[in-house]
């Protein structure tokens, strides 16, 4: 079985380049779709998603069903926290059916929140049916922090050390490469960016800098490729690669 899955922070449909121009917010759910269309890909995970029925003007809103909507996919919602009265978090479109998922929350103890930028983080935790194959798909948004990051690490292999699926884990980690903890993550599941030499800068989109951005594999799911498209939309350009499984 093959697919191709991408992960996207998505930075709540913004239009990147019209802000920095401007100062204006332009959202655009319409555009992540076209994005998804554009490099062809089957399953997406995104990350800084807002979730909320329409306001009057609001631009805000229900953006995983809006962008699963455009797709004809299928797309499930994780919470990770409340933002300015919206909910706010991870979500995937899949073309394929969404046969369970759950949200994980990740929170530090409360010594640990207070620290500036500190927010509560989420996995989302899927199994798809793939053409009557079953694959799990995981897709989390990491804090900014050591401390975070270690908690991040450790809640993510726990959660996913009893799938017995073919498995995909992916998102904005908030993390470089040389980073210990990406190399633990490694340990366990293979990183798609290995089968492509050179930096894969993700952030920023228009003028990347540095790798955040990560697709991994494990329990018999293998990349055979791997991209950074150079799509200028959100501030973070979309991680790709083609699965066999």
């Amino acid at each position: 079985m093959k697919l191709k899955i991408g992960n996207y922070n998505i930075q709540h449909c913004r239009d990147h380049l019209h802000f920095l121009a401007t100062g204006e917010e332009r959202i655009l759910p319409s555009r992540v779709a076209e994005v998804i269309t554009e490099l062809g890909l089957d399953v997406c995970g995104l990350n800084e998603v807002y979730n909320q029925e329409m306001l009057e003007g609001d631009g805000y809103i229900n953006q995983a069903k809006s962008v699963a909507e455009a797709l004809g996919y299928h797309y499930y919602f994780a919470k990770a926290i409340d933002y300015k009265g919206y909910e706010y978090g991870n979500a995937l479109v899949s073309k394929y059916p969404i046969v369970s998922a759950r949200t994980v929350r990740m929170s530090l103890p409360d010594e640990l929140r207070q620290k500036p930028h500190y927010e509560d983080r989420a996995i989302l935790i899927a199994e798809l049916d793939v053409d009557g194959s079953p694959l799990t798909v995981a897709v989390s948004h990491f804090g900014l922090t050591p401390e975070e990051h270690g908690f991040n690490v450790e809640t993510v292999l726990s959660e996913l050390s009893g799938v017995k699926n073919p498995l995909v884990f992916m998102g904005d980690l908030n993390m470089k490469p040389e980073n210990p903890l990406i190399g633990k993550l490694s340990s366990v599941l293979t990183d798609a960016a290995e089968l492509t030499p050179g930096d894969n800068f993700t952030f920023s989109s228009d003028n990347p800098y540095m790798k955040i951005d990560y697709i991994f594999t494990g329990g018999g799911a293998r990349a055979l490729s791997f991209d950074v498209p150079k799509k200028v939309f959100a501030d973070h350009l979309p991680v790709t690669a083609e699965l066999e499984f």
